[in-house]
């Protein structure tokens, strides 16, 4: 029985004698010895296309040596799921509110050092201004998230005039004879806070960095599942024709463009047993080893919600090989990704590792995988963290919290120093729910996560809501999560973007986690309590392998800066 494999390719050069060798009447090796259909072209993407392929023949085709991955389509694949990384606002420990008028970050990472450490939470350091000269101007900034208030006065320039700019994709890209996803006309209708609150942030008048950024709205999937949608994919490939397509300017260079991922993907299992086997740190481990939840967990396997014997719906990160090249292939193309990281959920650390890390080929087996796809297994390697922040080259941003950061440890030994430091991100509410922020090496830097203020769309029923300050007409929030991490790095990069217009991403990525990090600015929970071994994966205040680097806005002074310095 033939179903939907997309297939992707290491190398673009390969792609017209790989589709060629599948297409025609025979085949030699592992291409299938018949006539392949094309289930999906996925025009524009490089790397990628779905064929209509037999189990078999799909797991053969990974043994080409052109084949990145073969994998169940996005939307055909109903254990994959995608995620916004924001968290319900709750009590905590600081003085910001749902009804202040300025989000501290700007003010916080405009520091070498915690300005916020006077009685009160107000800033004893400055004037209590955020004094600024760049704002973005001349840097594209593409918000790629769930929907947006498009009328949301944060989008007002100087002048009052939107620096929304409402384009049509398909259009713009040059895939004007492409069908649009169904759901394609609301993405300007506010069906959710998160895009406009992740916006706001980045480029908003009153709560961002990059306060004259034009900007570009994206919806990061298409809610329709199915055969023959392909809009998540769509995505990443329009984005990188339209920045193809821009002119070249007077100064040599097209306007930079920033793209802003809140999100992850992640799987569920449906699954009421173990592993059948756990690959932990090169060894296997089978039977009575890996025979109860305690065992597992030893080894870094801790289920997101639910799983364990008896369970069901077990979570855990997604690395999605053909979104990845698409990425990649965005990254190539001189386009700068900045993504959060991720956010635990209940008992997980929820590590996410870059290559040479001893845990990054840390992997489970279980059989079967895919419901529908019954010759399917599945091997995860769970500590790899998550598409599309963990791909390479992305800006993979953690999450920290807290303004007067002081007041949370409660050991003497730290005490000289509470005033400079951060803490990773790490919230228990009263209900004992757990949250916080992705852990581990591939992070590149973090930035603030929680109790953050910014615009939001016109929902009057989540918790933090509440009239915009600057417009009650309109609603601004107060919430916390590594989606909240990502746009301020995304709004410091677009800084540096007007300045630098020539970075390429590579260049982007060492100046923000170089120049833009105050070192040594976070605590460490392992210095005095449980460090990472593989006996502690809990420790969600520890660094566990993450670089100790807090974001910090070198352009937030009264110094004017020359563009191209």
């Amino acid at each position: 029985m033939e179903k939907e494999y997309v297939v992707t390719l290491k190398s673009a050069d390969d792609a017209t004698q790989f589709h060629t060798e599948m297409t025609q009447s025979a085949g030699e090796g592992v291409i299938p010895n018949r006539t392949v259909d094309v289930a999906n072209l996925q025009p524009g993407s490089l790397r990628n296309t779905t064929y209509a392929l037999s189990d078999e023949e799909a797991a053969a085709l990974t043994n080409d040596p052109r084949v990145e991955g073969v994998e169940i389509p996005f939307p055909l694949n109903p254990n994959l799921h995608d995620e916004l990384l924001i968290a319900a606002s709750g009590d905590f420990n600081k003085t910001a509110s749902a009804t202040d008028d300025t989000n501290y970050a700007l003010y916080r990472c405009s520091y070498q050092l915690n300005p916020y450490t006077a009685s009160g939470g107000l800033p004893n350091v400055g004037d209590g201004n955020y004094h600024y000269h760049l704002d973005g101007t001349g840097v594209d900034v593409v918000i790629l998230d769930s929907s947006i208030e498009a009328s949301h006065p944060e989008w007002e320039d100087a002048n009052g005039v939107s620096r929304l700019q409402q384009i049509d994709w398909y259009d713009e890209a040059g895939l004007s004879n492409e069908p649009r996803p169904s759901d394609w006309a609301n993405r300007y209708s506010c069906t959710n806070a998160h895009g406009t609150l992740v916006a706001s942030l980045a480029l908003g008048r009153h709560f961002g960095f990059a306060k004259n950024a034009q900007f570009y709205f994206m919806p990061y999937s298409s809610t329709t599942r199915g055969p023959g949608h392909y809009g998540t994919y769509n995505t990443y490939n329009l984005i990188r024709l339209w920045h193809n397509n821009k002119p070249i300017q007077a100064n040599g260079y097209r306007r930079p463009t920033i793209v802003n991922m809140s999100f992850i993907f992640f799987s569920t299992l449906s699954v009421s047993d173990l592993p059948n086997s756990i690959t932990y740190r090169g060894t296997t481990y089978t039977g009575t080893d890996i025979d109860t939840l305690a065992k597992c967990e030893a080894f870094g396997y801790v289920a997101q919600s639910g799983g364990g014997p008896g369970g069901s719906n077990v979570k855990y990160n997604a690395r999605v090989t053909s979104i990845e090249a698409d990425i990649t292939d965005m990254i190539a193309a001189g386009i700068h990704v900045v993504g959060g990281s991720g956010n635990t959920n209940a008992n997980s650390p929820m590590l996410s590792v870059a290559p040479g890390d001893p845990d990054y080929d840390n992997s489970f087996f279980f059989q079967p995988a895919v419901p529908g796809y019954p010759n399917t297994t599945l091997t995860h390697y769970y500590h790899r963290g998550a598409s599309p922040a963990a791909t390479p080259g992305a800006i993979c941003v953690g999450g920290v919290s807290n303004i007067e950061d002081g007041k949370e440890f409660g050991w003497a030994g730290m005490s000289s120093y509470r005033g400079n430091l951060a803490r990773i991100w790490n919230t228990t509410g009263s209900n004992g729910y757990h949250t916080g922020s992705c852990l581990g090496s591939r992070i590149d830097l973090f930035a603030p996560a929680e109790a953050v203020v910014g615009a939001s769309g016109p929902n009057t029923t989540d918790i933090g809501h509440s009239p915009y300050f600057y417009d009650a007409q309109y609603k601004q929030r107060k919430t916390n999560g590594t989606s909240l991490a990502a746009p301020l790095v995304t709004g410091v990069a677009a800084l540096a973007a007007q300045l630098n217009p020539h970075m390429t991403p590579a260049q982007m990525r060492e100046y923000i986690t170089t120049k833009c990090v105050s070192e040594n600015q976070i605590v460490n929970w392992g210095e005095t309590g449980p460090v990472y071994s593989s006996t502690d994966y809990a420790n969600r205040v520890a660094l566990n392998g993450s670089p100790n680097k807090f974001l910090f806005n070198p352009f937030g002074t009264v110094e004017t800066y020359k563009v191209g310095s």
